[in-house]
């Protein structure tokens, strides 16, 4: 599996795993986007998720998804602490190897 597989199949269970109410604009294209057994996410070039120098705190990916049905949302998801630590960590590694 890519790297970009690996950060598609994270979101999509980050996603499933949201919570957003009737309120939001849209709702209803998330919804059936969400419990949609065929959807997928689409994740290109999200590079290694820092900023700079390794300087940012969060781990921050832009997916769009598409169900089986031709309907897509766009979701945004970020992250700090431990995550974000660990790809900055890595990416040091790679660069000193």
């Amino acid at each position: 599996m890519t790297p970009d597989e690996r950060v598609a199949v994270y979101v999509l269970k980050r996603f499933r795993a949201t919570g957003y109410t009737r309120l939001m604009d849209g709702y209803d294209v998330y919804q059936h986007v969400r419990d949609c057994p065929t959807t997928r996410a689409h994740v290109e070039e999200q590079g290694d998720g820092r900023c700079g120098e390794g300087t940012c705190e969060v781990l921050y990916i832009e997916a769009e998804m598409r169900c089986g049905h031709g309907v897509t949302y766009d979701f945004t998801h970020s992250e700090s602490g431990e995550i974000a630590d660990l790809i900055s960590h890595l990416a040091k590694m790679d660069v000193q190897a």
